[in-house]
């Protein structure tokens, strides 16, 4: 039942509340079966994005459930939509870099104030 109710809310998951979005999150990471939810994970990862850039790469950082789908939608998320989050968290910028190293090559990435200079050469 919590699956079934967790895979409807998954296609509003902008809209839903933080609560309902920290349900989902609890969904995926105590699942039974992780590769059954992999369009689940992927789009939860994206959301993840959306509503913490930060909170992203602890996940993928902390590895588990919710890091493997946060690293995979990473690899995934549009370049505008990183060149967003990344305005408001220019600390993560080197860790987002390593995943995706074509924001490098874009002028609006270049334009985030704190963006260090040292990223050239990662």
């Amino acid at each position: 039942m919590r699956t079934m109710v967790a895979r409807r809310a998954i296609d509003e998951v902008d809209a839903v509340s933080e609560d309902v979005f920290e349900f989902l999150v609890d969904t995926l990471e105590h699942g039974s079966n992780p590769n059954e939810h992999t369009a689940f994970a992927k789009g939860l990862g994206t959301a993840l994005w959306r509503r913490s850039p930060l909170r992203i790469v602890e996940a993928i950082t902390s590895g588990g459930v919710l890091g493997r789908a946060s690293a995979d939608a990473l690899s995934d998320i549009d370049p505008d939509q990183l060149v967003v989050g990344l305005k408001e968290n220019p600390r993560i910028a080197r860790q987002i870099v390593e995943a995706r190293p074509c924001l490098l090559e874009r002028i609006d990435f270049w334009r985030i104030p704190d963006i260090e200079e040292g990223l050239v050469a990662s």
